[in-house]
């Protein structure tokens, strides 16, 4: 369950409230060249040019690299009348800036290494040039392959996402209508590929969300500015960016050390003529980005925190108050943290927790016991937990559950125990398993940070004598460890407090949504007691240890998957289902009654012809990723000889449904899906992309009438063909519709579909057909799908024997005009 959000726990206890990422902080003695962690050259001022503008090769301009066909990059100097008719231009700062469309569109960039966990704050200030110019910030993981552009007149990675965005409506509110920038967009993409591509083709497309194919994930921002003066942005506009309409933040992810800032050219005002020349526009200048971490500072009863930095408001934490604050502050700045006990009310600091390494009052420098303060290197994200003991008491902090039925401290005067108690009760939290008690006191260094189970007997005593033989109270708490005895014996002086503060696992919940079975769930590295009731059951578990969840469906029920969500995709259809602990999680089954048409159905498909025929002559291209024509024409075959095309009437004199769909082999196919509803009423289908596995259940289901609803999730049109045992899932019954499919990976489910999954392979006279009889090069025997391209790819009589003739009759089925224009 590798989606769900990772969890940094501290040693001391669960917070809901909070998730960080754990940083490795780079160790003292390495050694690091500091410029790598930010953007250098950020005002162009090298090299100095001669003259009011010069065009350099990128590797003459230290730091930068340019997508531009010839490499050129653009900078200039001040001047009157040179880049804008009659006005005066000078840089933002210092003596040069650069012109994005140097001689062409393109895109400038720039590596760095990043921290994960940490944050860029980014400033810069654009300029138009013949009105108004717009430009993409674009920042993301640094790619093992370099932007680049095929040709001049072409678009690099960072411009097809600019393009991608205009064509697409959800967006179109977002792109700055007059001077200013927009809101953050995420994109993500499939890796880069040499030559502007994607490692799955030129015309990979973006999604919103992350899948298994689209893993780089984008932030994007357009920047629109007019050219009668430089404007302003990020951090160039305002300190306090929290005044801007617009998040000015990105958040380097796990795992990512190398960042690419890109800053891409998008769209060019008209010059006074009219023309659209893209050498001409985009100036920038004053280039900032700042690293910053976040601090997060929380307190439990008994007193209050502060963090205190120069140039930045105070972190303030107070159990009375708000317990729990963080901020954002630069990289390997020095902080303060304060720390006032409540005195008034009897309580003494006992120590603090910084990402989850424990610190003793007795770290920090005090004065008088009433404020204690330490300095902090932010050389990381950081997590700080204060914690406070109240003197002459014993307490108990359920940690955000409830114990002894209150969610607030429970405490008991030293003297209450004399007699001994024995403690028994959990504390109980929704969200949460408990797993024991973490002791915390000012009196006794070397007991601090132990665990203490649920069950344990504490005493009070009075009369003990110390290592001098003074009289000294002391207080005992004592447990069973494994069959042995365990003890720790701490001061209790009225000026001693100790503090038991509640341990929890994450929480794993497994629930069955609906009537038709049961689950169950268990803890495989680390055995724990299952409790719950019929239909939902939980454990808990520690990061990095392994749940099993198992379904049981009855009698007349199937089992339809593992859910994340009530109405979310499956992740699994396996009966039994394994993932690592990262977080609380809860997870659904959902079963449903079997039907006695699965896996027969009530249609009934002519295909007597063949529905796929190769790449070209010689070659299947077997493993070539499905486009959307190709299957659109797959299916428009099956449905026109069997007589499904219901209402739909093909006339190639009307105007095409899309602009590029004219004069072309799919385009009847293409008509036929449109009418079923398959696609987004868009000028353009991109019949050359390939599809997903989700949108190809969705244009199976619809174009043969296995449904007519066209609202549904890409899980839904799956389930229907899963259900009718058409698909099955990986080794783990994952069906991945997020996942591309291949020409051969269709061939073997359309095989099901028309009951072509056993057909002969041999013709009437006796003769085996081969890869060779259709004079395929690309087609052996060891192939996995080598019998079901060949079935694929074959025409049958009444018999059920391969006809090689009727093979031929392809046009028939596809309408296809030549003559077409």
């Amino acid at each position: 369950m590798s989606r769900l959000k990772r969890f940094i726990s501290t040693m001391l206890a669960f917070c809901l409230c909070l998730t960080c990422i754990s940083i490795l902080p780079v160790s003292a003695d390495e050694a690091v060249d500091a410029s790598v962690f930010s953007l250098q050259n950020s005002g162009f001022e090298d090299p100095v040019i001669s003259g009011t503008y010069q065009q350099k090769v990128d590797s003459d301009v230290p730091y930068w690299s340019t997508t531009a066909h010839e490499k050129k990059i653009e900078l200039f100097k001040a001047n009157t009348g040179t880049y804008i008719t009659g006005k005066r231009l000078e840089p933002k700062a210092g003596l040069q800036a650069a012109e994005l469309n140097a001689d062409e569109a393109s895109s400038l960039y720039q590596s760095i290494q990043t921290t994960p966990g940490s944050f860029l704050k980014w400033g810069i200030s654009h300029h138009g040039r013949n009105g108004y110019d717009t430009m993409l910030l674009v920042i993301g993981p640094k790619q093992d392959v370099n932007p680049a552009k095929k040709i001049k007149t072409g678009y690099d990675q960072f411009m097809k996402m600019g393009q991608y965005i205009h064509s697409h409506s959800e967006y179109s509110g977002l792109i700055p209508t007059d001077s200013g920038a927009s809101r953050k967009i995420t994109l993500y993409s499939p890796k880069f590929a040499a030559n502007g591509d994607f490692e799955n083709g030129e015309n990979a497309a973006f999604t919103a969300n992350k899948t298994s194919v689209n893993t780089e994930q984008w932030n994007i921002w357009f920047i629109k500015s007019n050219n009668d003066k430089w404007y302003d942005y990020g951090t160039n506009k305002s300190a306090d960016t929290s005044e801007l309409g617009y998040s000015n933040l990105y958040e380097v992810p796990e795992g990512q050390k190398e960042t690419i800032l890109a800053f891409t050219a998008y769209e060019s005002a008209p010059k006074s003529n009219g023309t659209v020349d893209l050498t001409y526009g985009n100036m920038i200048d004053d280039i900032n980005f700042g690293i910053l971490y976040n601090v997060s500072l929380h307190t439990l009863a008994g007193g209050s925190g502060k963090v205190t930095a120069e140039n930045t408001d105070d972190l303030s934490v107070s159990y009375t108050g708000t317990e729990l604050n963080s901020a954002k502050y630069q990289a390997n700045s020095k902080v303060l943290l304060t720390v006032t006990p409540d005195v008034d009310k009897d309580y003494i600091f006992a120590g603090a927790t910084i990402n989850g390494t424990f610190y003793g009052y007795d770290a920090f420098n005090s004065n008088n016991n009433t404020e204690f303060t330490k300095e902090i290197t932010v050389d990381e994200s950081k997590y700080i937990k204060l914690f406070f003991a109240k003197k002459g008491y014993m307490s108990y902090d359920p940690n955000g559950g409830t114990f002894k039925g209150t969610t607030a401290i429970t405490d008991k005067t030293f003297d209450f125990y004399s007699n001994a108690v024995n403690e028994t009760e959990s504390p109980s939290h929704s969200s949460a398993v408990f797993t024991g008690w973490t002791l915390y006191t000012n009196a006794d260094a070397e007991h601090k940070g132990i665990v203490i189970p649920k069950n344990h007997n504490i005493s009070y005593s009075a009369q003990e004598r110390d290592e001098n033989n003074a009289l000294h109270p002391y207080l005992t708490i004592s447990w069973d460890e494994s069959g042995s005895a365990k003890s720790v014996k701490l001061s209790a002086t009225e000026e001693d407090g100790i503090l038991l503060v509640a341990n929890y696992n994450f929480k794993h919940e497994v629930i069955a949504l609906t009537d038709g079975g049961s689950v169950d769930i268990e803890n495989t590295s680390n055995k724990y007691e299952v409790v719950g009731g019929k239909t939902d059951k939980y454990t808990s578990g520690g990061e990095g240890d392994v749940i099993t969840v198992a379904a049981s469906p009855s009698s007349g029920y199937q089992f339809d998957g593992w859910f994340e969500t009530e109405n979310g995709e499956a992740v699994s259809r396996a009966l039994q289902y394994s993932y690592v602990v990262t977080d609380n999680s809860k997870i659904y089954a959902k079963f449903s009654k079997e039907t006695a048409e699965d896996g027969d159905g009530d249609l009934v498909f002519k295909s007597d012809y063949a529905y796929i025929y190769g790449h070209n002559e010689t070659t299947m291209a077997a493993e070539e990723n499905l486009l959307r024509g190709q299957a659109s024409s797959m299916i428009y075959r099956l449905v026109k000889q069997s007589g499904l095309l219901g209402d739909f009437v093909y006339d190639e004199n009307k105007e095409p449904a899309f602009d590029d769909i004219g004069g072309k082999w799919y385009r009847s196919a293409i008509e036929y899906m449109n009418h079923k509803g398959a696609f987004p009423q868009e000028s353009e289908v991109y019949p050359n992309m390939p599809v997903t596995r989700g949108e190809l259940f969705k244009i199976v289901c619809l174009g043969l009438n296995f449904t007519d609803k066209t609202d549904l999730s890409y899980n839904d049109y799956a389930m229907l063909l899963y259900n009718a045992k058409y698909i099955q899932g990986d080794q783990n019954g994952n069906l991945n519709i997020e996942d591309l499919i291949t020409r051969a990976e269709f061939c073997a489910v359309y095989n099901r579909i028309t009951g072509r999954d056993n057909a002969r392979l041999v013709t009437a006279d006796g003769t085996k057909v081969t890869g060779s009889t259709y004079r395929f090069t690309d087609l052996d025997e060891g192939q996995w799908y080598y019998e079901d391209v060949l079935r694929a790819t074959s025409a049958y009589d009444d018999n059920g024997y391969v006809d090689i003739e009727l093979r031929n009759h392809r046009n028939i089925l596809d309408d296809y005009n030549p003559n077409e224009k």
